[in-house]
């Protein structure tokens, strides 16, 4: 399990990328012992949160806060993914409605199945 970096940066530079996401820059305010840099170098290529706050410290709420999000999977959260598997759907069936409308139609039916197994 990856450990949480927490170092006091500056924003260095950001940059546009082709695929439309952004290179974000930052350079650490102070030199890093080899055994920080080795804790950076694990985190190579992990999927996380970036939460830059300008001035001052991080808060215990903030850092609880931080800890509870809930990472994205592949890129989208677990409610993107739906909405984006019933849009595919919508787009192969043969149907007169709207999307916001099959939507809701369909999380509710979602829904529904789940309630029914309430006890």
């Amino acid at each position: 399990m990856s450990e949480n970096i927490l170092r006091t940066v500056s924003l260095d530079r950001i940059s546009r990328r082709k695929d439309r996401s952004v290179s974000i820059n930052f350079i650490t305010d102070m030199e890093q012992t080899s055994e920080q840099l080795m804790e950076l170098d694990k985190q190579l290529d992990q999927r996380g949160v970036l939460y830059f706050k300008p001035k001052g410290i991080l808060t215990t709420a903030e850092v609880d806060e931080l800890d509870n999000i809930d990472i994205e999977l592949n890129g989208k959260t677990q409610s993107q993914r739906i909405r984006s598997v019933l849009f595919v759907l919508w787009q192969q069936i043969d149907t007169n409605i709207d999307f916001p409308d099959f939507y809701k139609q369909k999380t509710e039916l979602i829904i529904q199945q789940i309630k029914d197994k309430l006890k």
